[in-house]
């Protein structure tokens, strides 16, 4: 993966783009960055002198992509891309988005462009009011290995947010013949939550929005920011279990990853400290148990919905420090009556909210000092902001 080299804005920059699919890429000028992510890595934003439009790039499409990068031209007062240019194009704040995972409408909502979104896959397990609401006038896609495409057509969606797991996704050959442009969101594949939830600023781009999705952004990272800080200096950092088995493993979430990244952040340490890059790996139950038999927490338990739940279907674990004390906690506080879980819908755009949520149980004396800070610090007021209550996570009963 190339990236884009530190450089004055007035110097001009060749840059040799691969693109996702053959001739799609080519030698393409550009004379200015217009965003350099904080966070993530996995996109930017250029532009071109004499063009009031952006181009944004994702350089990181799906797992294990190498030199792999895409380009879409965000036409802006109905200007055309140069001619070199061979990446898709849309307009700025016209498009009707179809969205092929509901972590786009969480970061789409954020920024108040619900109104874009015409088409979502998997419309029944999603939570957010202002897609609930008009249900009816939204097109379900069904997966992306068998989508409506002329549900697609007939709704004139001007472009189609994709995710790739481990290649390219099966949508894009026949999305080229429709003619109707793609862009690859990498959110999944951050290292850490502000890297993925800075790409609301990426959807900022597509929607006609950049400044509103800036400001979002940094006042997320604002919020966050101050959390992590209160908690930086705690004494006593409890170890975490993650997850429930499927089928005879244990998928653990990446040490290098989002969830361990958010469990450092709220004062506490990920028992499963194998370095995997940005990929889950499955354990067996023997290590499974060693591990929880470490744990002073227990997170995200799945379909387990109550301690009685755990404990029956694991009785093996039912005798581990965590369950016999009763610290268990799922993320399933918010799901709707097909079983949809707000969780992988708005987290992602709020990774703020999260890490209170883990700060409140890993370290609840710590937020609950928080009004001894008084308003001296403007990141401790930021912190003040969130709740004192759960919002993502519930404690089994």
């Amino acid at each position: 993966m190339k990236r884009l080299l530190v450089i004055p804005c007035s110097v001009l920059v060749l840059l040799l783009v691969a693109s996702c699919r053959g001739g799609q890429g080519q030698a393409v000028s550009y004379d200015r960055i217009c965003y350099r992510p904080v966070y993530a890595g996995g996109f930017d934003v250029v532009g071109i002198d004499g063009y009031e439009s952006h181009i944004l790039r994702v350089k990181l499409p799906w797992q294990g992509a190498d030199s792999v990068a895409m380009e879409v031209f965000i036409s802006r007062g109905g200007e055309a891309p140069p001619q070199s240019f061979r990446g898709k194009t849309i307009k700025s704040g016209q498009c009707r988005i179809a969205a092929m995972s509901s972590s786009y409408v969480g970061m789409l909502a954020s920024i108040g462009a619900l109104d874009c979104v015409v088409a979502i896959s998997g419309l029944d397990f999603v939570n957010t009011p202002g897609i609930v609401s008009r249900r009816s006038d939204i097109l379900e896609t069904g997966p992306d290995s068998s989508p409506d495409y002329e549900g697609l057509l007939a709704a004139g969606v001007d472009v189609v947010l994709l995710y790739g797991i481990a290649s390219e996704n099966p949508m894009t050959k026949r999305l080229d013949v429709l003619g109707i442009p793609y862009i690859y969101i990498g959110e999944y594949l951050e290292a850490s939550p502000l890297g993925r939830a800075e790409w609301i600023v990426a959807l900022s781009e597509i929607a006609g929005c950049p400044e509103e999705g800036r400001a979002v952004f940094n006042a997320i990272a604002e919020r966050y920011n101050a959390i992590r800080s209160r908690l930086s200096a705690v004494s006593f950092r409890p170890k975490v279990m993650l997850n429930v088995p499927y089928g005879d493993s244990w998928f653990m979430a990446s040490s290098g990853g989002i969830m361990s990244s958010l469990i450092s952040d709220a004062g506490g340490d990920y028992v499963y400290r194998e370095d995997n890059g940005n990929r889950t790996v499955a354990i067996g139950m023997e290590q499974a148990f060693l591990l929880a038999g470490e744990a002073d927490f227990w997170l995200d338990t799945g379909a387990f919905s109550s301690l009685q739940h755990l404990k029956s279907s694991l009785p093996a674990f039912a005798s581990v420090r965590c369950v016999a004390d009763g610290k268990v906690y799922n993320n399933d506080r918010r799901v709707n009556s097909s079983g949809g879980n707000d969780f992988w819908e708005s987290a992602p755009a709020m990774p703020d909210v999260l890490l209170n949520d883990l700060a409140l149980i890993l370290h609840p004396e710590v937020l609950a000092s928080r009004s001894d800070a008084g308003d001296s610090s403007r990141l401790c007021t930021a912190a003040m902001e969130l709740a004192d209550s759960l919002y993502f996570y519930r404690k089994l009963q």
